[in-house]
């Protein structure tokens, strides 16, 4: 992949989450207005946390393409570093997300093949 189809694949990560975050406010409002219901809201924002993790992704490894080009790392590498980190986009955070999503699918498979074969 070259890097200007990485970033035509951002900005539509951007892009994503800026409408989402304006859905957000409208759904907030709406909130406030009495249309809709608080745990309607909850929903929209489990949808926005999705998006907003999916941009903070892609924002890392942006980041990661950057951060190689220069030869030393600046204190403002690693506070970004550490953002991310707190975001859980980070490689360590994501791969125990994944690991932990596949743990699950595996002892669920376990257990359901177990309750089949008995």
């Amino acid at each position: 992949m070259a890097i200007a189809d990485f970033n035509e694949y951002f900005y539509q990560m951007e892009r994503a989450r800026f409408e989402a975050k304006n859905n957000l406010l409208d759904f907030e409002e709406a909130v406030k207005n009495g249309n809709i219901t608080e745990d309607k809201l909850q929903e929209v924002y489990k949808r926005f946390e999705i998006i907003d993790a999916n941009y903070q992704r892609a924002a890392y490894i942006k980041f990661l393409l950057k951060k190689r080009k220069r030869k030393t790392n600046s204190k403002a590498d690693e506070a970004l570093a550490q953002h991310f980190a707190e975001l859980k986009a980070d490689l360590e955070s994501v791969n125990a997300e994944n690991k932990e999503a596949n743990d699950s699918m595996r002892q669920e498979l376990t257990e359901l093949t177990k309750k089949d074969g008995e």
